[in-house]
């Protein structure tokens, strides 16, 4: 791709364009992680003094963009070769700490434009994409803001994005949710190649044990499970419902990724689409959860995909 890096003060002030390598200046590699619910991540390897010198000045007043991913900066490392690391803009609001919820039943996307309209000032509310299942949610302490989101739009899979408008000078909140894909990607259909599958079930549990604030302890199961084959664990919650929702958040995480050729993110497919992955003869529904976007020796997109419940 080989495509600029433009760099901006949170004024959305342009403060300077990194070029593609070269020995004078210009980055070496980037190679960026963009969730559908989460903070996703950044790292730019470049040679270029004068950018070093900016970022040391404002380390932590300055995002980016580069191509379809925008970020901003959170640290850096300085030496022969100059590396920043950062989030995209998703992360920015883990700066806002969040008051008590009270329960509330309402969509994923009202719930969350209700607490940023309240709490992030300096948010903008896009236009709303108008989801209708309903949902009951509640806190029972203090949580920055990247985290309830996330915590709330697990609940009925879908996500949000924040965007940098420079025209206009704002960041902008826009829920996102899954969309049924007619693709099929395959080795077979020539658009997918270098398939790794991964499975971790070290934090899975059928079972789970809580202390109330009487000190008094309570089990809650989600499912049956006998012998050597049941698992349980202990809970941090302090309620019922808080351990149901942390016990559910127990199980195997599995994903596969692959190497996607001829078809464009962003045009062919997007974050949160719904696709059909074959490999080895077998097909089944998946749903894209990140994509990591690299240039390096050359310009790369790889998908993450994750179960899909209907």
């Amino acid at each position: 791709m080989n495509e600029d890096i433009y760099f901006y003060d949170f004024g959305f002030n342009l403060l300077y364009i990194l070029p593609a390598s070269s020995k004078n200046g210009g980055y070496i590699s980037v190679n960026c992680d963009k969730d559908f619910n989460g903070n996703g991540s950044a790292e730019i390897l470049f040679y270029d003094t004068s950018l070093k010198e900016l970022i040391t000045d404002n380390p932590t007043e300055i995002f980016f963009k580069w191509g379809n991913f925008e970020g901003f900066i959170t640290s850096y490392e300085f030496a022969e070769q100059h590396r920043i690391m950062g989030m995209s803009l998703n992360g920015l609001v883990h700066r806002a700490v969040i008051p008590l919820v009270s329960a509330v039943t309402d969509t994923t996307e009202n719930i969350a434009r209700r607490i940023i309209s309240s709490n992030v000032k300096w948010l903008t509310l896009g236009n709303s994409i108008g989801l209708t299942e309903k949902v009951t949610y509640s806190t029972d302490t203090y949580k920055h803001c990247d985290e309830l989101l996330q915590e709330l739009f697990d609940l009925d899979n879908s996500g949000y994005e924040i965007t940098a408008d420079t025209s206009n000078k704002k960041f902008v909140f826009n829920t996102k949710k899954t969309a049924e894909n007619e693709l099929i990607l395959s080795g077979g259909n020539l658009n997918a190649y270098n398939f790794i599958s991964d499975f971790n079930g070290k934090e899975i549990a059928y079972n789970g044990w809580y202390k109330d604030s009487s000190d008094t302890w309570h089990k809650v199961t989600n499912q049956s499970k006998s012998g050597v084959y049941d698992i349980s664990c202990v809970l941090s919650a302090d309620n019922e419902n808080n351990a149901v929702k942390e016990l559910k958040e127990k199980k195997a995480a599995k994903s596969i990724t692959a190497d996607i050729k001829v078809l464009q993110y962003g045009i062919d497919y997007d974050l949160g689409d719904i696709v059909k992955l074959q490999n080895d003869d077998f097909t089944v529904k998946k749903v894209i959860t990140s994509v990591n976007i690299h240039q390096d020796n050359g310009y790369g997109v790889t998908p993450t995909f994750e179960e899909w419940e209907e």
